[in-house]
């Protein structure tokens, strides 16, 4: 099995369950909890536009509103870049399921005056590190169109950025999206561990499905990002992990090993004197090393007994991403 990283959302929100509890927990509209679950039906299908090129965009849902016969499509891409073209991209593609509708209706049907299309409301997940710098809307990127008013079409997009979620405010929305938004932030390999470790609350909710979807994400997306030590390492923990409470435990094994190794090579390299315990200049190198590497601040707190402020002040000045 073979993804690239944009197919690894599309891997997930495939599954009419996850993409549910994405849509109720991440689009704050009214609309989001009235949909029907049950009337969710995927459009998997490519359009051939004018130039015979074939289009397909990332995420199609069909659905309907509770209780009533109010039919409406959502539309999802996905982007791991900016791209300022964005409005016009989803008006493409909003207009080939328009056109595909009139396409497939009754002359009897389209020909009545009450004909209507079902409303596209369209989304962008970016996974990008830098911001999303793009217009928001179609408006913004037709030239003169304050001069024109209500002659020229517009609509806005929702867009979800990744990384501009804090790691509390993920771990509070408690499904399998919030758990993906979380590990795929740009952070160290030993912060993904700590992260990780966290999602059991998340996890342990989920059906085995869902389970299995989510091993499925980091074994072949995540894991190719890693160093070599960290990717073999993530396997292990994803092959012996069958529910949430082991991968909690073999995460906890590994995060102790780490420490306990960098403990070590302090010593050995003569960084340390004395115990961990020791003098306050070992226990600030230490830090320092453990922050170098993308250890949490709550982990370098519990090895060597130092202040979250003074370790704070360490990683202002030493810290470096290494993701």
């Amino acid at each position: 099995m073979e993804f690239s990283h944009d197919k690894g959302y599309k891997y997930f929100l495939s599954n009419p369950e996850v993409f549910a509890d994405f849509i109720r927990d991440f689009v704050k509209e009214s609309w989001a909890l009235q949909i029907d679950i049950d009337s969710l039906e995927r459009v998997d299908k490519s359009y051939i536009g004018p130039d015979f090129s074939e289009k397909e965009a990332d995420i199609v849902y069909r659905a309907k509103i509770k209780g009533k016969e109010i039919i409406f499509y959502i539309l999802v891409e996905l982007q791991s870049t900016v791209d300022y073209t964005m409005p016009f991209r989803l008006l493409v593609y909003m207009t080939y399921i328009w056109m595909d509708i009139i396409k497939s209706s009754p002359d009897a049907e389209k020909n009545r005056k009450g004909f209507s299309l079902p409303a596209i409301v369209p989304l962008v997940i970016y996974n990008g590190e830098n911001r999303w710098a793009a217009a928001k809307s179609y408006r913004e990127i037709i030239e003169g169109e304050e001069y024109f008013g209500w002659y020229i079409p517009d609509f806005r997009y929702m867009l979800f950025e990744v990384n501009s979620y804090s790691e509390e405010e993920l771990i509070e929305i408690k499904n399998i999206m919030s758990a993906v938004f979380l590990l795929d932030q740009k952070i160290s390999w030993v912060e993904l561990l700590s992260r990780l470790k966290r999602l059991k609350s998340i996890l342990k909710d989920r059906n085995k499905e869902e389970f299995k979807l989510f091993k499925s994400w980091l074994k072949y997306i995540i894991k190719e990002r890693l160093p070599v030590e960290g990717a073999e390492e993530l396997e292990r923990i994803i092959e012996e992990s069958k529910e949430a409470e082991d991968m909690e435990l073999n995460i906890t094994k590994t995060l102790d090993e780490m420490i306990r190794e960098i403990k070590m090579q302090g010593k050995k390299e003569g960084k340390i004197e004395g115990k961990i315990e020791g003098k306050i200049e070992g226990k600030q190198e230490v830090a320092e090393n453990m922050l170098k590497l993308g250890i949490g601040i709550d982990i370098i707190v519990k090895a060597t007994g130092l202040g979250e402020e003074e370790i704070e002040n360490i990683r202002k000045r030493t810290l470096k991403i290494l993701w």
